[in-house]
């Protein structure tokens, strides 16, 4: 996952960028401000359709319910979230594997980015404190095994 999202209306093309939420729409800045290795293109989607979400929150089933409701085709169509997968819904775990799903793509959310900072090497009792806080406490129920691979993922 990465930080940002910035819908390039010229071109219809979604890209995903890393910390910069906006930046000038001329071509060049663009290279000179995230280099290469930080945007990620998605083309345009001839054979489906993209459909843009925010804070799922670990609302899984409601998420899967708006998805039958527009017919979502997981074979043709993508999904792409803006951040907020985790936290205070019940289906946080379910809801970060979806970042698994080939159709499927998220930016990292300030809740992600709290379940990172909780559980980065040498972190501070209140990086938890604060996560746990903001709904992380679903975590509470996964082992080290499972918790680490659900930060690998974020």
């Amino acid at each position: 996952m990465l930080y940002g999202a910035c819908f390039d209306a010229r071109t219809c093309d979604i890209a995903l960028i890393a910390g910069i939420a906006s930046w000038p729409r001329v071509p060049d800045l663009q290279h000179d401000l995230i280099g290469d290795d930080t945007l990620h293109r998605h083309e345009r989607n001839h054979e489906g359709r993209d459909f843009v979400v925010g804070d799922i929150h670990g609302h899984l089933q409601q998420l899967e319910a708006l998805l039958a409701w527009v017919n979502f085709d997981r074979t043709r169509d993508r999904l792409f979230a803006v951040g907020d997968l985790i936290d205070r819904g019940p289906d946080s775990a379910a809801a970060l594997q979806l970042v698994d799903a080939p159709w499927f793509f998220a930016v990292r959310g300030n809740h992600e980015q709290m379940m990172l900072d909780a559980h980065a090497a040498g972190a501070f009792a209140s990086a938890e404190a604060l996560w746990l806080s903001n709904g992380g406490a679903w975590s509470r129920q996964l082992d080290v095994g499972e918790l680490a691979a659900h930060c690998q993922r974020a």
